[in-house]
């Protein structure tokens, strides 16, 4: 993991970047949480990393998450996640997931509570969520079927969403942003900009989630790199 911080100005405080190129011998477990989905029992086997890239891979014995530690996000910052992806799905069902939560934790681990069907209430409030979504039976109440959504906290109360035509099988490159001046999500997709009104942040950290739930073997999610940029935007103008 590379971490920088750098002096801006006089007035602009320390901007913070986290990089993770995964090379070998590259050390995750003091940022991020790899453990199994669901049920948050921690275990690093379930990556694997080769060549320079991380994939995600699902199958009927393994089933893995990445959630990062709780970053301090202060009021007038910007965090931004991007990483290059290339995502693959099978032929049943694909609901990938690239998250943001709001925490008052401060611990890297966290698990639900015994008998929490709830699960992802344990990571804090659900800011916004990318999902790449498969399902043609469609049970559920997200819109689309074979699409990207990109998710505000409000999505189902006020319809605050976008759908976005899906990029599987090849190389991309995505952001994921929360702005706390606008109380704005924003989500990059190559050179495609889509930005949706959300609730305010009241609590100190955010919490990123990474995961490739599916069903079959051929569901997989493999990253080049993620980098984490928390940004002192006080003094700058927004658009």
């Amino acid at each position: 993991m590379f971490l920088s911080v750098f002096n801006q100005s006089e007035k602009a405080s320390k901007d913070q970047v986290y990089r993770f190129d995964f090379e070998q011998g590259e050390d995750l477990s003091e940022f991020w949480n790899i453990c199994e989905f669901a049920t948050f029992n921690r275990d690093k086997d379930l990556l694997r990393v080769k060549d320079g890239v991380l994939t995600l891979f699902s199958s009927s014995d393994s089933m893995p998450m990445m959630i990062s530690k709780p970053l301090d996000v202060p009021q007038g910052s910007v965090i931004t996640v991007t990483r290059r992806v290339k995502i693959s799905r099978g032929e049943r069902l694909f609901a990938g997931g690239f998250a943001m939560f709001q925490t008052e934790d401060s611990n890297l681990v966290t698990k639900p509570s015994e008998g929490d069907k709830s699960w992802g209430r344990c990571l804090g409030d659900c800011m916004g969520l990318i999902e790449y979504s498969y399902d043609l039976k469609h049970k559920e109440k997200r819109p689309g079927k074979d699409v990207f959504r990109f998710l505000a906290a409000d999505w189902e109360l006020n319809k605050n969403h976008e759908i976005i035509m899906p990029v599987y099988d090849e190389w991309f490159v995505e952001s994921f942003s929360y702005d706390t001046r606008l109380n704005r999500l924003i989500y990059r997709i190559n050179m495609d900009k889509y930005t949706l009104n959300t609730y305010s942040m009241d609590k100190p950290a955010v919490r990123i989630l990474m995961h490739s739930y599916g069903k079959g073997n051929d569901c997989k999610i493999e990253i080049d790199y993620i980098e984490v940029k928390i940004e002192d935007q006080t003094y700058r103008r927004t658009r």
